[in-house]
């Protein structure tokens, strides 16, 4: 094989290399440098309105801290390719020999996987000489639209994923779910939230049912995080017997119960299964 020959499958699979990495959001380019770690947004946290998210960029790919006077040779640069009215604050800033840092805020809160618009953004990591391309990433986050609340707010079965907002001057927060209860609790650093819920059975209530022989009566609210102190939830039911399902077992829950009610001072909500009939629980 002569050398013309052989350099041109040689760029012919070079740049299929580059083609393929370009696919999978990343490119790298043949350095020597260390790549730094382009950390995703965390998919799995609520981030809430009103407070602040900063990423740092100061480890390699493999989580290895980065060696002195990297970011002195390169620069971080953002750039927000789609959704850019979800986000208040979507700021880079970088010293000349610190790591960068990227600040992130939603409008008014944003949650991820849980549906709302789609944030992509892109980081690219360049020599601050020559420009040459370190390497790149796209990422997603998703931000979450929400109405501030000026009253009492019910919440629908139909929209399981509605956030809520209550304004900086109100003093407490109710959430009322349609007819079948409602939580009053105390408002400070947490106001956004995202109190889906529902009253069907699982496969879980229903195994939990045909054991004691028992129907019961189901507020299970979703996607609620604790409340910053304790509350008072009020679960209308006829039945008498209040239990909290966690983990698949069933735990009594203290309540007063008049009225054709249960009244629960808690700060976090769950699924609670109200029974006509008290069940023994080893």
């Amino acid at each position: 094989m002569n050398r013309t020959v052989a350099k041109k499958i040689l760029a012919f699979l070079l740049a299929a290399l580059i083609a393929l990495s370009a696919l999978s959001g990343v490119v790298m380019v043949f350095a020597e440098d260390p790549v730094p770690q382009l950390a995703v947004i965390d998919d799995d946290l609520w981030h809430l309105s009103g407070r602040t998210y900063q990423y740092y960029f100061n480890t390699d790919v493999q989580g290895l801290a980065l060696p002195t006077g990297f970011w002195e040779h390169y620069q971080l640069e953002a750039e927000i390719l789609e959704g850019e009215d979800g986000l208040k604050v979507f700021e880079l800033t970088q010293d000349e020999d610190g790591p960068p840092i990227l600040t992130v805020e939603a409008e008014d809160g944003f949650v991820a996987p849980l549906g709302g618009n789609t944030v992509r953004y892109r980081l690219r990591c360049v020599n601050r000489e020559t420009g040459a391309l370190l390497c790149y990433n796209t990422f997603l986050l998703r931000t979450y639209l929400c109405e501030t609340a000026s009253e009492p707010v019910t919440v629908s079965l139909e929209d399981q994923l509605e956030a809520v907002t209550f304004p900086e001057e109100a003093q407490q927060g109710e959430l009322l779910f349609e007819d079948t209860a409602s939580f009053t609790f105390p408002l400070s650093e947490k106001r956004t939230f995202f109190p889906g819920w529902s009253n069907d059975y699982t496969d879980v209530i229903e195994s939990l049912a045909q054991q004691h022989g028992v129907s019961f009566d189901v507020l299970n609210v979703l996607f609620t995080p604790v409340f910053d102190q304790a509350g008072e939830l009020i679960f209308y039911t006829g039945r008498p017997y209040l239990y909290l399902l966690e983990g698949g077992n069933l735990i009594p829950v203290s309540s007063s119960y008049h009225d054709g009610a249960h009244h629960v001072t808690t700060d976090r909500l769950g699924c609670y299964l109200a029974s006509s009939q008290p069940i023994d629980i080893k």
